[in-house]
Order: C-alpha cells, then sequence, then structure tokens
C-alpha cells in the first residue's frame, strides 16, 4: 500500500534541487541557473511541496503581497510556480497541494489569493475564479503618432533602485482596483533579470518608464513597468517611445484589456499578441471585505497590471 500524500516545506539539504529540476521541466526551462536565481529571489522557505513517503512529485511558492481595492492595501498570497512531475500527474498531487495551501492561507487569516492558470479547471475546482485579463501587445514605432508631440516633461535616467519608483508606482496602483501592492521581491525580480540589460527613467515628477531591449533581428523595445499619473506624462511617454524608431521596430508590453494609454494616439495600431486570465479567490471573506475600501460613488473595473512574475 502506496504511503498517503503529505505536504509540506521544503528541507533545504536535498529537495530544491529535485523541485528545481521538475519546475524546469514543467515550465520549459532550459537553464537551471534560472532556477536558482528564482529560489533565492522567492526564498526557499517560501515553497511548498508534496510527496509521497520519501518522492517529493511537485511544489509551489507562495508570495505574500497585496492588491489595491477602494484605495486600501488587501493583503494577497500569490500562488507560483505550481508543477507537478509529469509521472504523478493524474494521482491527486496536484489536488493535494492546492488544497493544503489554502488550508495554510486560512489558518493565516489571508483574505485574497491569487495566481494565472495553465489550466482553470483544478483552480477552478479549489475556489478561484476568472477576475481578470493580462494582454501582451505589439505596436510598430512608424506607426506611433500624436495629436501633439508634447516634450515638456523633462526625461532622466534613474538607478535601478526600488526607491526609484515605489512612491510614484503607489500612487497610482492605489487609484486602480486590483494592482498589486508590490514587494521587494517583486521589484528586484523587474529589475534584475537575469542576462538582461533594464534601462529606466523619470518622466518629470510625473511617471517613470522600465524596459529592456532586444537587439536585431527583432530590434524590439519590451516594457517592463511604466507609471504615468497626468495626461502630460503620457505623452510623453509616448515621444519618448517613439523617438526609438531608428534603432526599433517595435514595443511589447503588457497591460490589461482596456489600455487606457492607448487613447492618447489618434489611431490604435497596436496588435494583441497573447491574453491570460489571471484567477482570483477569496480565503477569508471577513477579512477581504474589511480591509478594502470603499468609494462614495463609481466603479473601476479591476486592472491587476504589473505581472506577478513566473506565476503560473
Amino acid at each position: 500500500m502506496n504511503p498517503p500524500l503529505s505536504y509540506a516545506s521544503l528541507e533545504r539539504d536535498r529537495e530544491p534541487a529535485r523541485l528545481g529540476e521538475i519546475l524546469g521541466q514543467c515550465f520549459n526551462l532550459s537553464s537551471p541557473e534560472y532556477w536558482d536565481y528564482y529560489a533565492n529571489n522567492i526564498g526557499l522557505e517560501n515553497f511548498r511541496i508534496v510527496r509521497q513517503g520519501e518522492t517529493l512529485q511537485g511544489g509551489l511558492a507562495l508570495i505574500k503581497m497585496g492588491q489595491w481595492f477602494g484605495g486600501q492595501r488587501v493583503p494577497m498570497t500569490g500562488i507560483a510556480a505550481v508543477g507537478i512531475a509529469p509521472e504523478y500527474r493524474g494521482t491527486g498531487a496536484a489536488k493535494t497541494l492546492m488544497s493544503e495551501a489554502l488550508r495554510e492561507l486560512q489558518a493565516q487569516n489571508t483574505p485574497l489569493s491569487v495566481l494565472y492558470a495553465a489550466t482553470q479547471r483544478p483552480y477552478r475546482n479549489a475556489g478561484y475564479e476568472q477576475a481578470g485579463t493580462y494582454c501582451l501587445r505589439e505596436i510598430a514605432t512608424d506607426t506611433i503618432i500624436l495629436r501633439q508631440s508634447d516634450r515638456t516633461l523633462l526625461v532622466e535616467r534613474l538607478p535601478l533602485e526600488i526607491e526609484s519608483f515605489s512612491a510614484l508606482y503607489t500612487q497610482w496602483a492605489k487609484q486602480n482596483p486590483g494592482n498589486l501592492a508590490r514587494p521587494p521581491l517583486l521589484w528586484k525580480l523587474l529589475l534584475e533579470p537575469p542576462g538582461e540589460k533594464v534601462f529606466a527613467y523619470r518622466l518629470g515628477n510625473e511617471g517613470y518608464v522600465i524596459f529592456r531591449q532586444v537587439p536585431e533581428p527583432k530590434a524590439q523595445l519590451i516594457l517592463l513597468d511604466w507609471v504615468a499619473l497626468t495626461p502630460q506624462a503620457v505623452s510623453r511617454l509616448w515621444t519618448f517611445l517613439a523617438d526609438h524608431r531608428s534603432q526599433i521596430l517595435s514595443i511589447q508590453w503588457c497591460g490589461s484589456l482596456v489600455e487606457p494609454l492607448l487613447l492618447a494616439l489618434p489611431e490604435q495600431t497596436e496588435t494583441l499578441k497573447k491574453q491570460e486570465r489571471w484567477m482570483l479567490r477569496i480565503v477569508d471573506v471577513a477579512q477581504a471585505l474589511s480591509q478594502r475600501g470603499y468609494q462614495e460613488s463609481g466603479y473601476k473595473t479591476p486592472s491587476f497590471r504589473a505581472a506577478l512574475c513566473f506565476l503560473c
């Protein structure tokens, strides 16, 4: 008779490498160095595994963060890097892993949990439901034409430090229901991706843009994060991006289903390259309702931009 499935934290002496192998296979990661980078940033103490006897079958990461609702930060735990070794799929390992993770969050009075799902059925069975859409868009730089090319705001290079961005980001995120209250570890994953050169610029005192560049033949500029608090900042962001047209063919960015940035352009020439639905579960109803803010009037659609990084 097989021993029962059990849920536990990683045992550091022998299990991190095996979990890295499983997740690398699940997510088609060819470089084992990425697992070391990811695990060190997330923290091994934040991983949970499912095993049968001494056999590790899969795992996930629990990332404590928050979401903004009604101008208030509601604690939320992101479920990341959920993976089960192929030979143990369909055995109940994933169900045990998720149900026990939720029991852990309930014991901690965690209001919310969010994840990106490679397949939705098992997460719906665990109580998650669609809550928003993540969209990857691309626009050719030679089609970025503004009604007026406003370069009034000063553009300055910024150091890749959290303090350069966090105040502006929080000011923007609080205004948009569902956006992340981003923890330091996600800032680090954003600002220090392995093997990539990242650039950051301030748009006056009203915004910023963070991006990396992909060399030819793609010649792309990949927006990693941005904030534009005013119409002037939105206009300056677009002129700044358009000014890369001599060497950059296109710009890619992630956003929500309705993209306010595009309203500043007289024509919407972008293409939608990919979209994924993120899912949310209310873990503690009383905490979720009591900790959120409430607007006196009006309603905004949750956006949840600035993705969770490797959440699956």
